[in-house]
């Protein structure tokens, strides 16, 4: 759905919602007009002052204790007088509200959903047999729970799907996050408008400024419940952002490190990070999961990582080497993972660095491994960092053409290489038509933090 789409649905939702509302007062108005005008004007006045002072939420929602008056006038005059007596909540909370005066489509959307909202819950409460005022509140019990979770469950959910429409957000997420813990809240102000409505009928209008006083304790208690969510999401904001600087930290050091090896190996600059993007391609063309192809593509990046403990004049020797410098540089794949495992949040690929130089017959470094002994990710590197080396200019050789170094693969597979990470390496570098970066979608920050199964 476009953006214009979406802000046309949005208004022809806010307008419906509106509509309706409006439809229900007009429709109530004659059997308001018959109910006692004091007390009808008492419960409106309460409910007005009540919104005037609400308790600012997420997203720029607000709560109130103005559900109670709702609830006590739907139980003492019905659903009409319920519909009218949420008017002055509505009004109040347009021009007065924590945010200053609302737009007009806000104000009249909360309008026409506070009047939908005390109407199906007058629905539901007359539907389980309530009546007006109750005969029994004990046995009226059920129909009154029902009554306050219909109003809430419509309320709120009516709330959400505007705030999901016009933030582009998931309707679901919104209500969870800023409305699901509410649901005990309405319970207990619709515990505090039972009172009321108790009240009233024992000790008329004089009663019910005594049971008010419970309202103002419940408003004072979503405040102090508010400043602490508030608080604690300060908080974890500012963790948030601890963490992403650490990511940023973690992706300087990463780049410190094969500016490092490249700095070291003069005939090799460069070599990781083309070896990270021929193994990434084979990752994908093997189909596995973003987790796996992102940690196919660290070790990769820090496959030659051992080799900073290697003296330079082995690792430029114009000549081929000797023995001793052979044992020593063999040692680099052992050193490399044990400084990746060093780092926890690289410490899951330090398997397939320290065994990239392994073959697939048993053949190879350090541990001998053979077959699927060799984690996958290792069988991966192992083929692009042989393709680069041949592709790539050494002290005693010319750079091997793409074709050749192809079908040294293919003759070494099944002894130094696995088949089918050969054959997916062919495949992979033969359909390559977009850049390294569009074909990892997970940012290796967004990774490294997750602790993650050696493969």
């Amino acid at each position: 759905m476009t953006n214009t789409h979406r802000h046309l649905v949005t208004q022809l939702y806010v307008a419906v919602v509106t509509l309706l509302g409006f439809a229900l007062l007009l429709g109530s108005l004659p059997e308001v007009a018959r109910q006692p005008l004091p007390l009808l004007l008492f419960l409106a006045g309460c409910a007005g002052l009540a919104q005037r002072f609400p308790v600012a939420l997420f997203r720029n929602s607000d709560v109130s204790v103005a559900f109670a008056i709702t609830f006590a006038t739907l139980l003492l005059l019905g659903t009409p007088a319920a519909i009218w007596v949420n008017l002055p909540s509505a009004l109040m909370l347009w021009v007065a509200s924590t945010k200053g005066v609302l737009p007009a489509h806000r104000g009249l959307f909360n309008i026409g959903s506070f009047s939908l909202s005390a109407a199906t819950a007058g629905l539901v409460y007359s539907a389980l047999g309530g009546s007006t005022p109750p005969a029994d509140f004990v046995s009226a019990l059920p129909a009154m729970a029902a009554a306050a979770v219909t109003y809430f469950a419509m309320n709120s959910g009516l709330t959400a799907m505007a705030i999901g429409l016009s933030t582009h957000s998931s309707v679901r997420d919104v209500w969870r996050v800023n409305y699901a813990w509410m649901v005990l809240n309405y319970l207990g102000l619709a515990v505090n408008g039972i009172a009321l409505a108790g009240a009233y009928l024992a000790m008329n209008i004089q009663g019910m400024l005594f049971f008010l006083a419970p309202l103002v304790i419940a408003r004072y208690s979503f405040n102090l419940f508010m400043a602490k969510s508030r608080e604690v999401r300060e908080q974890n904001h500012r963790l948030e952002l601890a963490k992403s600087q650490l990511e940023e930290s973690y992706l300087n050091t990463i780049a410190a490190l094969v500016a490092a090896i490249d700095a070291k190996d003069h005939y090799t600059q460069g070599h990781s990070k083309v070896t990270a993007h021929y193994a990434t391609l084979t990752a994908r063309a093997m189909g596995l999961s973003d987790r796996e192809v992102a940690g196919v593509y660290l070790a990769a990046l820090f496959h030659d990582i051992g080799k900073i403990a290697i003296p330079e004049h082995i690792l430029n020797k114009p000549d081929r080497l000797s023995s001793e410098e052979w044992e020593t540089v063999v040692q680099h794949s052992s050193v490399g993972s044990q400084i990746i495992a060093q780092i926890t949040n690289l410490r899951w690929v330090a398997p397939a660095i320290r065994h990239h130089h392994e073959h697939f017959d048993g053949s190879g470094y350090p541990d001998h491994l053979q077959g699927d002994q060799i984690p996958l990710t290792a069988q991966i590197l192992a083929v692009a960092d042989a393709y680069q080396a041949m592709r790539s200019k050494r002290p005693y050789r010319q750079p091997r053409p793409h074709q050749e170094a192809l079908a040294e693969l293919r003759l070494n597979a099944g002894t130094q290489f696995s088949p089918q990470v050969v054959e997916a390496f062919v495949q992979a570098i033969s359909t390559e038509v977009t850049p390294l970066a569009e074909k990892l979608p997970l940012r290796v920050a967004e990774i490294l933090h997750v602790s993650q199964p050696q493969f």
